[in-house]
């Protein structure tokens, strides 16, 4: 990779932009929400390492070979961290000539139920679903399928708008805390239609990185997931890193089931992250992306001595070889702190945190005087921290996760 040449790091937020810089200094070039670096509490990069410019297809590809003929830089590569970019950063790579998942592929990951359509006819297994146009075809799906059921967008990112219905009695509820999300966004009621309606799938739910070449597969990270007890189903609070969560005959199989997904949805070569399930009749697949996994992952794995995904990523896209090998990590866990409800921000301190023993680091993700709303009005703001920590070996890690967000130091005003 010559010193002029840059991978384009397209529509990431300020924090990732300022790691990115720090582990591939020179190496970026980011092509950036102007309304997210305005807001950002950190240090903009030099003028020559960022484009700003509204993140549709032909205002970006303007920019960005305006800023290359202006600095006489050219493109390694290109890669993206953030879902909602993913489909942007393909079509840009085919205007621009770099390798990087096609926008139909791309488009196969964002949609859950065009994956999960793709995986099916590949005899991959996933849970039961339905794309429900209406009240109609949902009401079909219940009536065929025995509760509990969840619904989602079909291409939301993380849990964003993601229920749990126990019966059929709930649908009304679902469906009306859907549409009053949009309204509260100035949209129409009915662009939540169509919705993904789907079986539970009873089990222990994992998330993995894992690089992807033709037909073969390898892991990069495993985790076990975490879920947070608070009334709003589908949301991950912690990540549980450590050996031995599958045997190397069921991570070779895991392996397999994975390069046969990607394939599925036509992603050739690429660095990818993947949520399943594990129940009694083997893994089911739930969704995937052409990207690192995100929220506090890239944290834990720095603390933890994994493999820094993103760093694996921006030299996968520069065609830099990959020399990783695995080695054994000691159990560690990457939480998030998120708030007990509405308000304004008023403290946001690590407390006792930083005197337990077990702590490595916080990180605070929100300021003070930020306004901060609960799910479903926003899936955002209400993530105060992350906390990275080695757990106490046998002790429940879920008792650990309440036990040390008890221990910040939070105050919010409520409205």
């Amino acid at each position: 990779m010559s010193d002029n040449a840059r991978v384009l790091v397209v529509g990431t937020t300020p924090d990732y932009v300022d790691r990115i810089r720090r582990i591939r200094p020179g190496k970026g070039l980011f092509l950036t929400d102007p309304q997210l670096r305005k807001n950002a509490a950190e240090p903009p990069p030099m003028a020559d390492e960022e484009v700003l410019c509204p993140l549709n297809p032909e205002e970006a590809r303007k920019a960005v070979e305006k800023h290359l003929k202006a600095r006489r830089m050219e493109l390694a590569g290109i890669v993206c961290f953030d879902c909602e970019s993913l489909i942007l950063a393909a079509e840009l790579a085919e205007e621009l000539d770099l390798d990087f998942p096609s926008s139909q592929a791309a488009a196969n990951c964002r949609n859950k139920f065009r994956a999960k359509t793709l995986w099916a006819a590949a005899g991959l297994p996933t849970p039961g679903f339905c794309l429900a146009e209406g009240p109609a075809q949902a009401e079909a799906f219940m009536a065929g399928h025995n509760p509990p059921w969840v619904v989602k967008p079909v291409d939301g990112s993380g849990s964003s708008l993601v229920f749990k219905m126990d019966s059929r009695a709930d649908w009304s509820k679902t469906m009306a805390a859907a549409e009053s999300f949009f309204v509260r966004q100035g949209k129409d009621p009915q662009e939540a239609w169509p919705m993904l309606i789907e079986e539970i799938a009873l089990g222990r739910e994992y998330s993995a990185d894992f690089l992807v070449v033709g037909c073969q597969a390898r892991i990069l990270r495993l985790t076990a997931k975490h879920r947070l007890n608070s009334g709003h189903f589908g949301i991950t609070q912690a990540y549980e890193l450590r050996d031995g969560l599958f045997s190397p005959k069921e991570t070779a199989a895991l392996e397999g089931l994975f390069a046969e997904a990607a394939r599925a949805v036509g992603v050739k070569a690429c660095i990818c992250m993947v949520d399943f399930i594990l129940n009694e009749n083997g893994p089911w697949l739930l969704e995937m992306a052409p990207r690192p996994g995100g929220d506090c992952l890239p944290l834990l794995l720095r603390n933890a001595g994994g493999p820094d995904t993103m760093a694996l990523a921006m030299d996968f896209a520069a065609k830099v070889p990959i020399h990783w090998k695995q080695k054994p990590l000691k159990p560690h866990v990457g939480m998030r702190i998120f708030a007990p409800h509405d308000g304004v921000l008023e403290q946001l301190e690590p407390g006792r945190l930083v005197k337990d023993k077990r702590v490595l680091c916080f990180e605070p993700l929100r300021r003070i005087g930020d306004s901060i709303k609960l799910p479903p009005r926003d899936y955002d703001s209400w993530i105060l921290a992350n906390v990275i920590y080695r757990p106490d070996a046998g002790r429940d890690v879920a008792l650990q996760n309440r036990d040390l967000t008890s221990l910040a130091d939070i105050r919010i005003k409520r409205p």
